[in-house]
């Protein structure tokens, strides 16, 4: 998670956004050891929101409302994501 977080602090003036996510990283770190589940649903949380961002800024036919109409699992926004930046 450090990681995640130093990518994010190091590209934040670029992509602002981004920094909401470290808040949820925090969450998870915090609740690892002691509610693994809360850390579970944080980090499911992080890839759900940063995959969202990504198409939302990258797909210009996106926004967070239509893809949330779409109620698409974590797994195919994440693929979804990846996708759309391999193009």
């Amino acid at each position: 998670m450090k990681t995640v977080v130093e990518l994010i602090m190091l590209n934040s003036e670029r992509h602002k956004e981004f920094e909401q996510y470290c808040a949820v990283i925090e969450m998870a770190e915090l609740h690892k050891l002691t509610n693994p589940d809360i850390c579970i649903e944080s980090c499911k949380a992080l890839v759900e929101g940063i995959s969202k961002t990504i198409l939302v800024n990258v797909d210009p036919t996106k926004t967070h409302a239509t893809i949330d109409k779409e109620n698409l699992s974590v797994s195919k926004l994440f693929k979804d994501a990846v996708d759309k930046l391999g193009e």
